[in-house]
C-alpha cells in the first residue's frame, strides 16, 4: 500500500466517525492533496484542496486565516499548472482576507503581493506587476 492509499483509508475511516465538516477531515483532504502533488497529480490536488476549502469556509467563514492558506495553496497549484488567471483569482481572495485581518500595510501581505507581481509579469502585465512590487516596497519601508 502506498502513502495515498493509507491516506485514503484514513479518510474513509474518519468519514465513518465524524461529520463531513470537521477540522480533522479538512486536514486529511489537504494532506491528500499534498501527497498527490508530490506524485505529480495536480488535478487531484486541486480536488482535495477545494474539499478542504469547502470545510474551512463552513467552519471558519470567509474571514479566517486558515481560509487564506487554502486560497494560497490553490493559487500555487494553478500557477504551477500555468493557469495564471485562476492563480490570480485565488491570491486576490487570500489578499483581501489578509488585508481585512491585518491591515493594508501588514507584512502578512508581502508574499501575496509578490505572487501577484510574478503572475502579472508572466502575463506581460508589467504595469500591474510594478504596482504590486511597489506595494511590497512600501510595506517593507513601513516595517
Amino acid at each position: 500500500m502506498n502513502v495515498a492509499e493509507y491516506a485514503q483509508k484514513a479518510l474513509t475511516n474518519n468519514l465513518k466517525l465524524f461529520e463531513e465538516t470537521t477540522p480533522e477531515l479538512a486536514i486529511i483532504y489537504n494532506n491528500l492533496g499534498g501527497i498527490y502533488h508530490m506524485q505529480g497529480n495536480l488535478d487531484k490536488k486541486v480536488d482535495y484542496v477545494k474539499k478542504s476549502l469547502t470545510i474551512g469556509l463552513k467552519l471558519f467563514s470567509e474571514t479566517h486565516s486558515t481560509v487564506t492558506i487554502l486560497y494560497n495553496n490553490l493559487e500555487g497549484i494553478y500557477q504551477e499548472k500555468g493557469n495564471l488567471g485562476k492563480a490570480a483569482e485565488y491570491v486576490k481572495q487570500a489578499l483581501a482576507i489578509e488585508a481585512n485581518l491585518s491591515g493594508e500595510n501588514s507584512p502578512a501581505l508581502v508574499s501575496d503581493y509578490i505572487s501577484l507581481a510574478r503572475i502579472y509579469q508572466d502575463r506581460r502585465g508589467l504595469k500591474q506587476a510594478t504596482e504590486h512590487a511597489k506595494k511590497v516596497l512600501v510595506i517593507n519601508l513601513v516595517i
